[in-house]
């Protein structure tokens, strides 16, 4: 994903549920944090607006915005301005499972006051321009993928082949522990195989 974020501030992970996107983008956190120390990561769980709303809220309380615990505060105006402040410093945000389009964007046929774009969650990203912020989406959904902002790739997560997925889980788990997976997998495929028994 660096190449991609040499030419953007923002990256789409899509693929099906389950498929790994969010693995991926807590492996990137990680690696982010060690070539960044002094950088900021929020993690935001996009799928509902109760959600998106309380991870913002949180956010600005970390960054200590003047007003945030006031309740009638606009987290959802206060952080991304926050967030696009050169002063702020360099910052990742993970946007996890950004799944349904009608809490992010509004009908196409729609035009939208200033007041209610903060209605829909994509007009309340922050773009990280001036200070090198990065913006990690991960969803199911291929049009929020292409919506979400102008200009950003998309990385398309697929199934692995199986000799790539045991290269993965060599490189995870001891060689060691590899009879556990063997065990681990046989009981799964016999669960499998009642189950299906069960159905006839």
């Amino acid at each position: 994903m660096d190449d991609h974020f040499t030419r953007t501030n923002c990256v789409t992970l899509v693929g099906l549920g389950g498929i790994g996107k969010t693995e991926i983008a807590v492996q990137y956190c990680h690696n982010y944090r060690q070539r960044t120390p002094e950088s900021h990561i929020f993690w935001v769980y996009g799928s509902t607006r109760q959600s998106f709303d309380d991870a913002y809220r949180r956010i600005a309380t970390e960054l200590q915005i003047p007003g945030c615990e006031e309740s009638l505060f606009e987290h959802r105006k206060a952080v991304p301005r926050e967030l696009d402040r050169r002063e702020t410093g360099p910052w990742l945000m993970i946007i996890d499972n950004a799944d349904e389009y009608g809490i992010y964007f509004p009908p196409h046929d729609k035009a939208l006051t200033e007041s209610e774009q903060s209605e829909y969650l994509a007009y309340c990203l922050p773009y990280g321009a001036e200070n090198g912020g990065r913006l990690i989406v991960t969803t199911r959904n291929t049009r929020v993928g292409a919506d979400i902002m102008d200009d950003s790739p998309i990385i398309e997560i697929s199934e692995l082949a199986p000799v790539d997925a045991r290269k993965l889980l060599g490189s995870k788990v001891p060689k060691e522990k590899w009879e556990y997976v063997r065990i681990l997998k046989l009981s799964i495929v016999a669960k499998h195989h009642q189950a299906a028994s069960n159905l006839y």
